[in-house]
């Protein structure tokens, strides 16, 4: 997955674009490789979970549906996070991994089913 996602953005290094990767292409080693080129990050994770946190977030309480919790790593001196490993709750759990966005509050959205 990072070596065909290196590949396949090499075009876009140094842009700062953002690449949105399914769980075949979404890891930690991902993440990284692209942000060192240049380029920010979000993937669904399933099964690329090594370096990725999915003991500890699968643990946490999730009360509500359409919760989510982050855990953000931050590098010592650095004043905003660099990674952030996600996790949100519809139905069942979904993972994510980043190195763009924020963690400020969204506006909520109710759709009628």
């Amino acid at each position: 997955g990072t070596a065909t996602t290196l590949r396949l953005t090499k075009p876009w290094w140094g842009s700062q674009s953002v690449v949105c990767g399914d769980s075949a292409f979404a890891s930690v080693a991902c993440a990284e490789r692209l942000l060192e080129n240049g380029l920010r990050f979000i993937g669904v994770v399933k099964s690329a979970t090594r370096r990725f946190p999915m003991e500890t977030l699968g643990a946490v309480t999730m009360p509500v549906r359409g919760g989510w919790r982050s855990l953000l790593s931050i590098a010592r001196g650095d004043e905003r996070p660099k990674f952030a490993a996600d996790v949100w709750v519809d139905r069942d759990r979904r993972y994510f991994i980043r190195s763009c966005g924020d963690d400020r509050e969204g506006e909520e959205i109710l759709r009628k089913r």
